[in-house]
């Protein structure tokens, strides 16, 4: 007889601890049903329906190289040969080869 009220005392117990449990699984069911309507709201808030997107152009990577007569010469000198020396060091190559 004392084992069936021991017994019965425990299951008193779990019970209690059961529903407790229950309890608390219901409020954690609610909380999070908050949770999720709270998140639900703040998705539509901050999500906007289309997004931005930049147009890319194929003209934006191509470099255009100016033409000769765009660039000019920058100030350069050119090198004038005398017509004279010229010809000496044409001479003096042929005397050498020959």
């Amino acid at each position: 007889m004392a084992t069936i009220k021991a017994l019965s005392g425990n299951i008193q117990s779990l019970t209690e601890d059961v529903t407790q449990l229950l309890k608390l699984l219901l409020e954690k069911d609610k909380n999070a049903e908050t949770i999720v309507n709270e998140l639900n709201g703040l998705a539509k808030i901050s999500i906007p329906k289309k997004t931005e997107r930049r147009k890319i152009s194929t003209y934006d990577n191509i470099e255009v190289t100016p033409t000769p007569k765009e660039r000019g010469n920058n100030g350069a000198k050119h090198i004038v040969y005398d017509a004279e020396e010229v010809i000496e060091e044409i001479v003096e190559l042929l005397i050498k080869t020959a």
